[in-house]
């Protein structure tokens, strides 16, 4: 790998890491506003309403989110498991 090479992979990698870093500090804004936006998106129901239903979702928005970061932070080559709190809604 030329040295050029190596620069522009470290400094994808920094960038990655202050974007990580920056969402992490913003996580429960973000997570909440999805939770918010969703049921203009999704027709309403039944569930929409169910108490312990919206517990899932939120867990689920936040783990999915957290797996995203963990992605960027790990870079193209990683695959780690789907969440189950995703998989479960």
């Amino acid at each position: 790998m030329l040295a050029e090479e190596r620069d522009n992979e470290k400094s994808l990698k920094d960038i990655s890491v202050k974007i990580v870093k920056r969402l992490r500090a913003r996580r429960l804004e973000i997570v909440q506003e999805i939770h918010t936006r969703i049921p203009e998106s999704v027709p309403s129901s039944v569930a929409s309403h169910n108490s312990t239903y919206q517990a899932g979702v939120l867990a689920a928005i936040t783990a999915v989110h957290d797996y995203c970061l963990e992605a960027i932070e790990h870079g193209p080559e990683w695959s780690g498991p789907v969440p189950p709190e995703a998989a479960a809604t």
